[in-house]
């Protein structure tokens, strides 16, 4: 995440597109940015029949499209005005779409909104967004909080490191910590570094050669980091701790890696739904 100059935001109509395009605005101005607003008309959402059985459907497409462009149109002009705005209407699976998109445009940054999710409901039904962080490599920015009107301003960032004796791991650190300190220094915000230690006997022991590497490891982030951001280590529940410190320093937006090596979950990128659903603002998540 070297520069952010296009943000695909994926425009559906609904109150969640409406208040996350107050998120939107701000980053695009801040990075002046080029807003990609993209409506996608999905099949399924009409009921047609796989090809070649679909006629109905594509008879009607074209008056689909047609109002789709122009209800993308006024949207934009109104939640949108001084954003520039490239407006696109395709006809996909909107998962799919959307990752396409991304990165046939070599998107920076992909912007979804999405509903408050139930306990069960949140990994069952929410195949949008989940699609889209275990299969779209472009940096994902997500809230399903919006109703509660998380402030868009961006001065403080929480980055939720995850350490492990692994060097997969440690690129994607490097990439995460790359990407924090791009955001805050073009937002002017503060970061805290969060590493949260899980409950095992190895980690717990100060003197185990895993506590020495996580230490070491931890420490090279210290030091990367140590200009524009303070440090935190906890133990226990990742995402409990994560909102803990996050509604201590106030956090705007929370920045974590959308690799977890060895992670078997129900899909590979729950822990970001899990911090999502539990945090109390945005979370921008980095492959």
């Amino acid at each position: 995440m070297n520069k952010v100059e296009k943000i695909v935001f994926p425009v559906d109509f609904s109150r969640r597109s409406t208040k996350g395009a107050v998120h939107v605005a701000p980053w695009a101005r801040k990075f002046d940015a080029e807003v990609i607003a993209v409506h996608f008309i999905d099949p399924e959402d009409y009921h047609a029949a796989p090809p070649p059985d679909d006629r109905r459907f594509l008879e009607e497409l074209p008056i689909l499209t047609e109002k789709a462009t122009r209800d993308l149109d006024f949207f934009c002009d109104q939640n949108l005005p001084s954003c520039k705005v490239r407006r696109i209407v395709r006809t996909a699976e909107r998962a799919t779409g959307i990752s396409v998109l991304a990165q046939d445009e070599n998107a920076d940054l992909l912007m979804i909104p999405r509903d408050h999710q139930p306990l069960v409901e949140r990994f069952m039904t929410d195949s949008v967004t989940a699609k889209l962080l275990n299969e779209c490599p472009v940096p994902v920015w997500t809230s399903e909080h919006l109703d509660d009107d998380p402030s868009p301003d961006l001065s403080h960032i929480l980055c939720a490191l995850h350490v492990e004796d692994n060097v997969s791991l440690d690129a994607a650190n490097e990439r995460l910590i790359h990407a924090v300190r791009h955001v805050a220094l073009t937002f002017g915000a503060r970061v805290t570094c969060l590493h949260v230690g899980e409950h095992s006997s190895s980690f717990l022991q100060s003197d185990s050669k895993l506590a020495a590497s996580i230490s070491e490891r931890l420490t090279k982030i210290q030091h990367e980091m140590e200009d524009i951001s303070d440090f935190a280590v906890e133990s226990g529940g990742v995402a409990r701790a994560i909102h803990r410190v996050a509604v201590e320093k106030f956090a705007n937006l929370i920045m974590t890696g959308r690799s977890r090596p060895g992670t078997i979950s129900l899909g590979v990128q729950t822990h970001v739904l899990l911090i999502d659903h539990n945090g109390p603002c945005p979370v921008l998540s980095i492959l």
